[in-house]
């Protein structure tokens, strides 16, 4: 509980660091506070206590895909997803869109204006924390966290990339900003990654369980097919007057061979010689 209260800042303290920062600086430690209106980056999906919980996901779930909200085990939702075609395409692209829109919301602090006075950008860069590189004898007093739902090393890299933005350092600044976000969309990809890995073994499983159906399935069918000619073979060696007068002369060879070949017939095996040996007497008469 105390790690979720303390991701909520203080405003009060914040306005007390902004009130007390040189004019110079106000700019920044009011681009700075702002960053606490924006929303961290999310994944497209959290997942809180072995459960996904997905924010702003649109699939087409089709008529004979489960309602995932009536779905309770991880695994289930997964193999689930795991059914919608070009799922893992969709879920980049959204997530691409939710960095794209994070990173645009950094370009207020790209057009800071430069400052002048080189002592003023010293303190700041050389200060342990944001709120002591504006305002350090209200920091001092008191630990104020100006963006407490960013880690301590995207704050430092922050610090670093609004001293050099500061200074008229363009480059180093830009790249420091870049670093910001990065390390922010890291901490913030757990989810959305842990996601891509489970479809990606659910889809590469159902890939390899599909394949060795086909095959089960072809070698059922090779055996069939040697089963079938088999019996023909028997019923056009005649004299008989009728297939079920064959049926009855040849089963047991046919049911014989059958086994001998790894695939014996079921209860009803003479219904189904009948039927092979009425087709071929059919096709005879034809």
């Amino acid at each position: 509980m105390e790690d979720l209260f303390a991701q909520f800042v203080d405003s009060d303290a914040v306005s007390q660091i902004i009130s007390n920062t040189p004019i110079e600086l106000q700019a920044y430690a009011l681009a700075v506070a702002d960053l606490n209106e924006f929303p961290l980056p999310k994944s497209t999906v959290e997942f809180i206590d072995g459960k996904p919980y997905f924010q702003e996901l649109e699939i087409p779930f089709t008529a004979g895909l489960t309602d995932l909200r009536k779905i309770d085990a991880n695994s289930d939702i997964v193999s689930q997803l795991a059914k919608v075609e070009g799922i893992r395409e969709r879920l980049k692209v959204q997530h691409e869109n939710n960095i794209q829109a994070y990173i645009g919301l950094f370009a207020p602090l790209r057009d800071l204006p430069l400052v002048k006075d080189m002592d003023l950008i010293r303190q700041f860069s050389n200060a342990d924390s944001l709120a002591n590189g504006f305002a350090p004898i209200i920091a001092q007093s008191q630990s104020i966290n100006m963006l407490p739902q960013y880690s301590q090393t995207a704050q430092f890299r922050l610090q670093s990339a609004l001293a050099c933005k500061m200074a008229g350092l363009a480059k180093p600044a830009e790249q420091l900003f870049n670093l910001v976000i990065q390390s922010q969309l890291i901490e913030q990809n757990v989810g959305y990654q842990t996601l891509l890995d489970e479809l990606s073994n659910q889809i590469g499983a159902a890939k390899v369980a599909a394949t060795f159906a086909m095959k089960g399935n072809s070698k059922r069918h090779e055996k069939n097919r040697q089963r079938k000619e088999f019996a023909l073979r028997l019923y056009r060696q005649k004299p008989y007057l009728n297939p079920k007068q064959a049926t009855k002369n040849h089963y047991a060879k046919i049911a014989k061979h059958a086994e001998s070949i790894g695939y014996p017939f079921s209860i009803s095996g003479d219904e189904t010689v009948y039927r092979w040996f009425l087709e071929e007497s059919k096709k005879e008469k034809n």
